[in-house]
């Protein structure tokens, strides 16, 4: 009896990634130096590192040009450098904000879903007009920059 109710439940039930906001999962950048995981956090989106192209164990990639001398030289791999992204619209999302660590500076974000497997992320200084696009490509099974690091422990 036990056996059958678990059975139904499962059948019933649609499992968590069904109910997933699209935006969620692992997106490479346009110059496939990176592959980035979206996830919820809290009320909104964020997203974090979880492969760098310049990324080893021996040479891991940190922030070094933060304007905030504290967090200079934290590593890279597995910060979260997006957040904020409320979903304003079936696959739109604005509100966001993005660290870069090639100018170790903060700038206001947007997403754009323009199908399943391909994400628009605005950059911009102030106005969404005064900044530049990037456009994201799905990856459905990404190599980890901590999996490098653990390897050589």
């Amino acid at each position: 009896m036990k056996t059958l109710f678990a059975l139904l439940l499962l059948l019933l039930v649609p499992p968590a990634y069904a109910s997933a906001d699209p935006v969620v999962g692992y997106w490479e950048t346009e110059d496939h130096d990176a592959v980035i995981e979206f996830l919820p956090c809290e009320d909104s989106f964020c997203g974090r590192f979880v492969w760098l192209k310049e990324d080893s164990a021996e040479n891991p990639s940190l922030d070094d040009l933060n304007t905030n001398v504290d967090k200079r030289g934290r590593p890279l791999c597995g910060l979260t450098f997006l957040g904020g992204f409320e979903k304003e619209d079936e696959g739109v999302y604005k509100s966001g904000w993005i660290y870069s660590p090639r100018h170790g500076s903060s700038f206001g974000a947007e997403l754009k879903l323009q199908d399943a497997d391909t994400l628009v992320l605005r950059g911009y200084f102030l106005f969404p007009f005064l900044g530049g696009e990037q456009t994201w490509k799905r990856v459905l099974s990404p190599s980890f920059c901590w999996k490098i690091r653990d390897a050589k422990r």
